[in-house]
């Protein structure tokens, strides 16, 4: 049904005495009105709905008819202008996955001490993370290296890259297509100067009640994050996230600056040492940074076999990996479908030095160094 005959059904159900003629005259006055402010500001609408009163002979219809008109022209306002009804999570995140690049500006605030970084991503495989002390991380997933450039310094040093190090890249995308993922629109405010749509994301719990782990192992109890997106570009302009952990830690995070499909001058990721900067090797770090990378493969195989078989393999012999020396690892095969805070794979050790790389449920691998959250975490299985 078209709005002028919402309105004039409206009008007709309105119990006031009149004649045809004067009804219908009032109904075309409004319903222009009220076409106009489908692409009119509703400030300059006004004037006009108070001619139509003055003019009309039954005040009563008139201003009836002006009541419901102007309900129409403010709905027709917010959801223009705002696009609350028109945008969904769906556009978003179709919107995320055609973008070739994207960068902003993250600050996360604990205990009262802020730290920013700032990232820049460039389909289909580069990173740069400008760090708060002036180092510079440069990473390609392709060839799975990382230069890091310390400006203070003037020294370099390429390393095997990290699989932990893509998440940051998959920072936007991971809540597209996320299973167990809530969305909710939660309403709208002014971000620089425009309006915007907030929707309210509650990631999944794992299997033990928690939304995952901090950086230093502690259970995260509380996860909120809210995107707020522009409705005329439908794409994140600021997002806001905020976690608690089980120890009390609290980290706020604010996500800003962020600019989709941005020129990104190619040279910003070269992995090349720039000129006067004196390369660095570490070779138990190297070591450390290519095991990783070995794990990684590990899990994603594990993930490959128990998608084809319904659970994981008895032993990390059953994968077939030639090319690997899996006796340098520990598998633990899971009982159950594992999470991010599930333990199944470690490097081997005789005595404790720095710390190890462990490959966890979720296919993630992250190097510990302290022996007793290991432990902590190894009892959780």
């Amino acid at each position: 049904m078209r709005p002028s005959e919402n309105i004039e059904k409206l009008i007709k159900n309105i119990n006031i005495e009149t004649n045809t003629k004067t009804e219908k005259a009032v109904l075309v006055d409004v319903t222009e009105a009220f076409e106009k402010s489908k692409n009119t500001k509703s400030a300059i609408i006004q004037p006009s709905i108070w001619r139509i009163i003055m003019k009309s002979n039954i005040t009563k219809l008139a201003t009836a008819a002006v009541i419901i008109v102007a309900a129409l022209i403010g709905i027709n306002q917010f959801s223009g202008r705002i696009g609350i009804t028109s945008v969904g999570w769906a556009d978003v995140s179709a919107n995320i996955e055609n973008a070739k690049s994207v960068t902003w500006k993250s600050t996360s605030i604990e205990k009262g001490n802020s730290t920013i970084y700032r990232f820049m991503f460039l389909e289909p495989c580069f990173i740069r993370i400008e760090e708060p002390d002036g180092k510079v991380v440069i990473s390609d997933s392709e060839q799975e290296k990382t230069l890091i450039i310390d400006q203070m310094s003037k020294t370099a040093a390429v390393r095997y890259t990290q699989p932990k190090m893509f998440n940051y890249y998959k920072f936007f995308s991971d809540f597209l297509n996320m299973r167990g993922l809530s969305v909710k629109v939660i309403g709208t405010r002014q971000i620089h100067g425009k309006h915007a749509i907030g929707f309210n994301l509650e990631p999944p719990k794992g299997n033990d009640g928690y939304y995952g782990v901090m950086e230093n192992n502690e259970l995260i109890i509380s996860y909120e994050i809210v995107f707020w997106v522009d409705p005329e570009t439908k794409l994140p302009t600021l997002v806001e996230q905020s976690l608690v952990g089980a120890e009390g830690r609290i980290v706020n995070t604010v996500y800003d600056e962020i600019l989709f499909d941005a020129e990104l001058d190619q040279s910003l990721f070269s992995l090349e040492v720039p000129d006067g900067y004196k390369l660095q090797y570490d070779s138990n770090l190297d070591d450390r940074m290519k095991s990783a990378v070995t794990m990684n493969q590990i899990l994603k195989v594990c993930m490959i076999y128990d998608n084809q078989h319904g659970q994981w393999p008895d032993s990390l012999q059953e994968l077939g990996l030639p090319d690997i020396d899996v006796s340098r690892y520990i598998y633990l095969k899971p009982d159950a479908q594992p999470d991010d805070s599930t333990i199944v794979l470690y490097e081997a050790y005789e005595r404790w030095e720095n710390g190890i790389n462990v490959g966890f449920g979720n296919y993630r691998v992250q190097f510990i160094e302290d022996e007793t959250e290991f432990q902590k975490l190894l009892e959780r299985k």
